[in-house]
């Protein structure tokens, strides 16, 4: 069962933002074992491409990147789906967009 968010809490927002910058809560769901399911969107349209440095729209295509995250907030354990977009830049640069989150290490840390 999925619970889409027309308008997000800003303490959820802002939980988001700290955490997966770059990215907002899109939907969210409870999984069968009872851990929840966090479903990220990018927060802005375009990317800046790391060759030519301009700012993209075009992108080859997207992976959904998944990252098991453990949340007190949610109680414990949680899976993060987060898509991660290929730009196609008029430069013929083809890269994925950098890793959203800072490492396991320093999080927890």
């Amino acid at each position: 069962m999925f619970n889409s968010l027309p308008e997000v809490s800003c303490a959820a927002e802002l939980y988001f933002n700290n955490r997966f910058p770059g990215y907002r809560l899109k939907q969210y769901r409870t999984e069968e074992s009872g851990r929840f399911c966090f479903i990220l969107e990018p927060s802005e349209l375009g990317v800046i491409c790391p060759k030519c440095q301009q700012y993209c729209l075009r992108f080859k295509d997207t992976r959904t990147l998944t990252v098991l995250d453990y949340d007190n907030g949610a109680g414990g354990p949680c899976v993060v789906l987060i898509p991660r977009r290929r730009l196609r830049c008029r430069c013929k640069c083809t890269a994925t967009e950098p890793m959203p989150y800072p490492s396991t290490v320093s999080r927890f840390a």
